[in-house]
């Protein structure tokens, strides 16, 4: 029986997988059993939550000199669901961060070293030069998109309105389960205008792994003495069974 060159370059690519995948696990963890595999469930097997998913995309990248999409090994539940995107389908360039042009940005005084609370540094900078940028984000297909101290801090204070409305009380914990991203640093800084605590935790790396994913994060949220939870709409239902 032939194998095609299409299939070797497939295997070739399976084995490469595993061994990043396992290189990283060793590093993570080296008292624990290898059982992982190429059709090993990457959470159960292999033990890797989102962001040790995050890690293993950027060794991919650099191993095989590619960009591919961040949602690939969130939403893939083995390393061979993975191989596909490697070897034939359209993907993008490496981006070489390191070589990069940097963002020119125009040299501003530091915040006052008086100022005690997060809030009030990100008022300064409202005050001092809201119009510059303070977040960027890259997307997927190298695009990136920005957030300035001004946006930030108006997103924040509507957030911090709805938790006060919503009955949040000074010294209060607030468990924000949200993927990294605007609506992430609105919810932070907003639970910090509204006088409580941020508590953030790590979202699941997939949608149809919610409901297993808070009921582990259960104990730190009972722990932590949360009493909000900001998280996606579809947590919602989920949630309240978890409470």
């Amino acid at each position: 029986m032939q194998v095609s060159s299409d299939q070797k370059t497939r295997e070739q690519i399976g084995l490469s997988l595993v061994a990043i995948a396992t290189e990283l696990a060793r590093e993570l963890n080296p008292e624990r059993p290898r059982i992982g595999g190429l059709t090993g469930s990457l959470e159960r097997d292999w033990g890797f939550d989102s962001l040790t998913r995050a890690e293993l995309l950027l060794r991919v990248e650099r191993a095989f000199s590619v960009r591919v999409p961040d949602a690939l090994l969130g939403e893939a539940e083995t390393l061979e669901d993975v191989v596909p995107a490697l070897a034939g389908a359209p993907i993008l360039p490496s981006l070489d961060l390191a070589r990069s042009d940097p963002v020119q940005e125009k040299a501003v005084e530091p915040a006052p070293s008086h100022l005690s609370t997060l809030t009030e540094v990100l008022d300064w900078h409202v005050r001092e030069h809201g119009d510059r940028v303070h977040v960027t984000l890259w997307q997927d297909i190298g695009a990136e998109t920005t957030l300035t101290y001004r946006e930030l801090a108006e997103r924040s204070r509507v957030a911090a309105l709805a938790l006060v409305r919503a009955g949040l009380e000074p010294g209060e914990r607030v468990a924000i389960m949200l993927a990294t991203g605007f609506d992430f640093f609105a919810a932070f800084f907003g639970v910090l205008y509204a006088g409580g605590v941020p508590v953030p935790i790590y979202p699941p790396a997939r949608p149809s792994q919610l409901e297993e994913h808070l009921n582990r994060q259960a104990g730190i949220l009972r722990n932590a003495g949360a009493v909000f939870l900001v998280a996606p709409p579809a947590a919602s239902a989920i949630a309240r069974l978890v409470k």
